[in-house]
């Protein structure tokens, strides 16, 4: 198996703005961008469909949650508590 840390990787890079294509009606996001959360392939395939993406094999997909959209939004309290958080340790 190769060791990527020496020799980089290549490849086209997708990214899917899923923060955006769940608020395109002007709602807020339902999850909250801190936390753990999943999402369905066909979440990822409807959220691909609607920006024009073809997945290709071989693709690294990128996917934008809206973690710097919470974050700006946020008192320095709240963000004095991201080190804290499970998913962060």
């Amino acid at each position: 198996m190769p060791d990527w840390s020496q020799h980089g990787i290549n490849g086209r890079g997708v990214l899917l703005d899923l923060a955006r294509f769940f608020t395109r009606d002007g709602e807020q996001l339902s999850y909250d961008p801190w936390s753990t959360h999943g999402f369905s392939v066909a979440d990822l395939e409807d959220c691909a469909k609607a920006q024009g993406v073809e997945f290709q094999q071989g693709d690294i997909l990128l996917l934008r949650v809206g973690y710097m959209q919470r974050y700006y939004a946020s008192t320095q309290e709240e963000k004095d508590t991201l080190p804290k958080k499970a998913e962060t340790l």
